[in-house]
């Protein structure tokens, strides 16, 4: 299972990182890069002092974002895997939780 076998009706992944010091999470739709779409933006406009504490928090949550796509495929894999399986420690409900979730339910 990949993101092109996902259909969820979000931009499609993969999502990137616009580049190392930046917190907006794009989707290149050719490999050129030319041609590209923004997902998410992790800051505020105002905000052109960024510094610190809150720009690490920024990053690390662009980052987050950006693995979204790949974490929901690996969620629906383990969906699958564990379906059927009795006793999962809880486990499948928080993977469909999670899934329900990402696809507004």
């Amino acid at each position: 299972m990949n993101n092109a076998e996902i259909k969820t009706g979000h931009t499609p992944g993969p999502w990137s990182i616009e580049r190392a010091d930046s917190n907006r999470v794009m989707h290149f739709e050719d490999d050129s890069q030319t041609h590209y779409r923004h997902v998410a933006y992790c800051g505020s406009d105002w905000d052109t002092g960024r510094t610190g504490e809150r720009d690490k928090e920024d990053t690390a949550n662009a980052r987050l974002i950006a693995a979204a796509p790949d974490l929901l495929v690996a969620l629906k894999a383990c969906e699958l895997r564990f379906r059927g399986i009795s006793d999962t420690g809880g486990l499948l409900d928080q993977i469909n939780a999670a899934i329900a979730k990402s696809e507004g339910k």
